[in-house]
């Protein structure tokens, strides 16, 4: 009887803190489920529109540009396919994302 006193008051908080755990992993599964819903086409739209073309140069002779531009044509698809297995899927297939690549 003891024993089993002593096991419960051990595994309780254990318990707490688990169901704490589980609670927090589904919030954050819930913050990831819209972007999870959107259709790949839609997807692929949104991942062309966020490229931002520049020069190679003129980011190096403007730092308003190399601090707060949007990912160059040569980041984009590299930083979008780092999210999730799905967007780097869309990703690596989205052919417009790699039709410029600057060396």
């Amino acid at each position: 009887e003891q024993e089993l006193t002593y096991l419960n008051d051990i595994s309780a908080p254990l318990l707490a803190e688990r169901d704490i755990l589980n609670d927090e992993i589904l919030a954050h599964r819930a913050l990831l489920t819209p972007a999870r819903g959107l259709i790949p086409e839609l997807v692929r739209e949104i991942f062309t529109h966020s490229v931002n073309y520049i020069p190679p140069g003129e980011v190096q002779e403007n730092i308003y540009l190399y601090r707060f531009a949007k990912p160059s044509v040569n980041e984009a698809p590299l930083v979008l396919g780092r999210i999730c297995r799905c967007w780097r899927q869309i990703a690596l297939s989205t052919q417009s994302l790699w039709s410029t690549i600057s060396i």
